[in-house]
């Protein structure tokens, strides 16, 4: 199970990646100031594709609830949640295109912020990967 995992963090970085080098074409001067802002640009995940996740640990958050991903970088992930998510370590899993959530990608990460979304009852959720070492 663990090997799964692994192989679908890689195809997620892999999809990051291509996703960075189709979406460096399309830059504009906008986008240069925030990537002079960020060391890792933000790359939109196109409706199409429809990546989404689930929230698996801590247990009070839990679900089967499949959050759409709205992007993502190298350095943490971003979705829409139906309510606001508190600043906390998350076990969260990610499903790709033509997959499972039994062949999903898992990884720890920090809730950095939860922010309402324009006049929408909806919440822009934003994750920071960890390293969640063993107890």
């Amino acid at each position: 199970m663990t090997n799964i995992n692994t192989v679908m963090f890689v195809l997620l970085i892999l999809l990051a990646a291509l996703l960075l080098v189709e979406g460096y074409r399309l830059l504009n001067l906008r986008a240069l100031s925030i990537k002079r802002r960020r060391k890792w640009m933000r790359i939109k995940v196109p409706t199409n594709k429809a990546i989404t996740c689930r929230i698996l640990e801590p247990v009070k958050d839990a679900s089967t609830q499949e959050y759409i991903v709205d992007d993502i970088t190298m350095a943490g992930i971003a979705f829409y949640a139906d309510r606001k998510i508190d600043r906390q370590i998350v076990k969260l899993s990610i499903k790709f295109p033509f997959t499972t959530f039994r062949d999903a990608a898992t990884v720890w990460g920090k809730v950095v912020y939860s922010s309402r979304y324009a006049n929408e009852e909806k919440y822009r959720i934003g994750i920071s990967y960890i390293k969640k070492l063993a107890k």
